[in-house]
């Protein structure tokens, strides 16, 4: 009769990262010139700005290992046999109660 047994385990973890960077530029500058009666305003935007994103992924991989072992088969002991082994020690038994009865009186 044929038993499955898992002898090893094994696992494998994968991780990657991908990284990636933007340069943004944005912010607001006004300036005001004068030129006779009219006032010129000169606005300029502009901003530096780093942004960095990370994704990550991670992937697990696991193995189990398992082997096919032969066991032997169990011992049939009829009925019969069984009857006869508790008879045999209930005969004993009796027979050993009585011998300490007589010796006891």
């Amino acid at each position: 009769m044929p038993v499955v047994q898992s002898n090893d385990t094994t696992s494998f973890i994968q991780r990657s990262a991908r990284v990636d960077t933007v340069y943004l530029r944005d912010s607001v500058f006004v300036s005001e010139k004068m030129r006779g009666d009219t006032v010129y305003l000169t606005r300029v935007e502009w901003r530096d700005r780093w942004r960095t994103r990370v994704e990550r992924d991670t992937v697990m991989d696991v193995r189990v290992e398992k082997e096919v072992v032969q066991l032997p088969p169990e011992r049939y002991v009829p009925k019969f046999y069984r009857w006869c082994t508790g008879l045999l020690l209930a005969i004993l038994v009796l027979a050993i109660g009585r011998l300490a009865l007589k010796r006891w009186l």
